[in-house]
């Protein structure tokens, strides 16, 4: 929530009061024991873009990073993305590893045509809800880029998301709202 209020709502009030009512969603459905799929993210990415249906998994090739990645689609990409969301759900491996994996996985399937590093940081956080443990602080996380053929990114990352999460008291967090 701190991220989304000092780097989301200067940028824009209405897109961070949207980013919070999906955290807010995927949280409660989280530590419901909801799993995460491509049905509850699109909920979210409803609620994300303001959107009157939930989206799709995209239809057409995606680029970021100016073009330098390159991102295909159809329906095999999309099948293969649903059971990388049902590897997040699982025990093995710890939370942490599951959280980046499904983080870096949103980010570098590029499911819907907008709003995917806002998606990948709603998926990491259900991961990390549902072992009930939260970031400290994601500004060294959601401020840089990630490239998606760099493995020593990706392990760094991890071992960045294991040192700023920490477990949640959920009846002392309860009483703080």
């Amino acid at each position: 929530m701190a991220y989304i209020e000092t780097r989301d709502r200067p940028r824009d009030g209405r897109r961070a009061d949207r980013l919070c009512e999906a955290l807010q969603h995927m949280r409660v459905r989280a530590a419901g024991g909801e799993p995460l799929t491509m049905s509850l993210l699109a909920q979210c990415q409803q609620i994300v873009l303001g959107l009157d249906a939930a989206p799709a998994f995209r239809t057409r090739d995606a680029y970021a990073k100016a073009g330098r990645e390159r991102y295909s689609a159809g329906p095999e990409v999309a099948r293969h993305f649903d059971r990388c969301l049902e590897e997040a759900n699982g025990a093995a491996p710890a939370a942490v590893a599951r959280a980046t994996r499904v983080y870096l996985d949103v980010c570098f399937f590029h499911p819907f045509e907008d709003g995917n590093a806002r998606a990948a940081r709603l998926a990491l956080d259900h991961v990390l809800t549902c072992a009930g443990l939260r970031l400290t602080v994601a500004d060294p996380i959601f401020g840089f880029s990630r490239w998606a053929d760099d493995a020593l990114d990706a392990m760094g990352l991890s071992w960045l998301i294991e040192r700023l999460t920490r477990s949640v008291d959920t009846a002392a967090e309860g009483q703080a709202t």
